[in-house]
């Protein structure tokens, strides 16, 4: 039965897919195509939300946990350890449902305790994106590693790249505005591409965002452990 329905998820799958890249190549054979399909790529970047589009790995994930569910409660099939295992990954799959995060037990209680102490300024959005740079310490507090030399790199390439790319959207948007005959395609095609740019932009300092989400966590770690002056 396991394996039918494997099966079936699998077929699910790869009929999606397929329909959805043959609509990409579909609206890539007009000009306005070439428009929508970069937004509606960046979209899911920001959004980082693809069950809207793969619907089917939500339906795989809600009958993993389904089975867990069922496991826990019904110890005769398993021993107590087995059961405090599955305890852990239900915990851990609802962890990750709600915030976005796979986090065992003692990681996902030093993350728990990390946004208690700082959710008046970070959010669970703002720590999963940090989450590549989080360590946890021996006494089960959290921290931000230090970035290394090729992620420092990283970050500035990224902030030049997207500043330049930026002005090269203004130089286009003026050169159609002001230098090419005022007519309606010249002006719309300046706007339109002007506004692909803009977003391939913006979709460069999204690349950044770990970073600036790992130093605000950082900031409010440190300010958390000044001590604060009496006298000031």
């Amino acid at each position: 039965m396991d394996i039918a329905l494997q099966f079936k998820d699998e077929t699910e799958t790869f009929q999606q897919v397929t329909s959805l890249t043959n609509t990409i190549i579909s609206a890539l054979q007009s000009p306005e195509g070439w428009i929508i399909v970069p937004i509606f790529f960046f979209w899911l970047i920001v959004n980082k939300d693809f069950s809207h589009v793969f619907d089917i790995l939500e339906r795989k994930e809600k009958r993993r946990a389904e089975q867990l569910e069922f496991y826990v409660t019904k110890p005769e099939i398993a021993d107590s350890e087995t059961i405090s295992v599955l305890n852990d990954l239900r915990d851990t799959h609802y962890f990750k449902v709600a915030t976005g995060i796979y986090a065992e037990k003692k990681l996902r209680h030093a993350l728990i305790n990390l946004h208690n102490s700082t959710s008046h300024n970070v959010s669970w959005r703002q720590i999963r994106r940090a989450f590549r740079y989080i360590e946890m310490n021996k006494d089960g507090s959290i921290a931000i590693r230090r970035m290394t030399i090729f992620e420092i790199i990283g970050y500035w390439y990224n902030q030049i790249v997207g500043y330049i790319i930026f002005l090269f959207a203004a130089v286009i948007l003026a050169l159609y505005v002001f230098l090419m005959p005022r007519t309606f395609s010249n002006v719309a095609s300046g706007i339109l591409g002007s506004l692909v740019i803009i977003l391939f932009a913006m979709f460069v300092f999204a690349q950044n965002w770990p970073i600036l989400a790992a130093r605000k966590i950082q900031n409010e770690l440190a300010s958390k452990t000044t001590p604060i002056d009496d006298n000031a």
